[in-house]
C-alpha cells in the first residue's frame, strides 16, 4: 500500500519499468540481515479499483487515510 509522503516516485518507476524491489532489514539485534524480494510483474491499483476483499487485508486506519494512493500487487518468484 502506498500512502502520501515524499512524492509518488514508486508508482512512477513501476509504471515505467513494471518492476519493484521490496527490502526487509533487521537492525534490532546482531549484524544487519537483508532480504530482497524482486518482482518483475507489478500491478498498481488505485483506491477506487481495489475490491473490498483486497482492502480487507489492510487496517482501516490505512484504507481510510486521506493519503492512501494505491496498492501494489507483486509477483515474486523464488
Amino acid at each position: 500500500m502506498d500512502l502520501s509522503g515524499s512524492g509518488f516516485e514508486t508508482a512512477a518507476h513501476v509504471l515505467q519499468t513494471g518492476r519493484l524491489t521490496v527490502m526487509f532489514v533487521n537492525l534490532v539485534e546482531g549484524p544487519p540481515r537483508i532480504v530482497r524480494l524482486f518482482s518483475r510483474r507489478v500491478s498498481l491499483r488505485l483506491p477506487d479499483e481495489c475490491s473490498v476483499e483486497l482492502l480487507a487485508h489492510f487496517p482501516e486506519s490505512l484504507t481510510l487515510d486521506p493519503g492512501f494512493r494505491c496498492v501494489y500487487e507483486l509477483e515474486v518468484r523464488a
